[in-house]
């Protein structure tokens, strides 16, 4: 699909997540288009982390906040 002109995304992965090599090539096909995107890797996480691992969790949450206040002041 064309993704030309694609809302600005926030791309979380986690490192140790099998499928982190599928969110890698997202944000590759989104940067690659010219969309504005951030590819945030969640260090020795994997799949679930935010229902197992409190801090992590809330510095994902605290970023994905970030990007949603940014978002509205456009």
């Amino acid at each position: 699909a064309d993704l030309t002109g694609i809302a600005p995304a926030l791309v979380i992965t986690a490192e140790l997540d099998l499928l982190y090599e599928e969110g890698k090539r997202y944000a590759e096909r989104l940067a690659s288009v010219g969309a504005l995107v951030e590819h945030h890797v969640v260090v020795g996480a994997d799949h679930g982390y935010d229902g197992t691992d409190d801090a992590k969790a809330l510095a994902s949450y605290a970023l994905i906040a970030r990007h949603l206040k940014d978002a509205r002041s456009v």
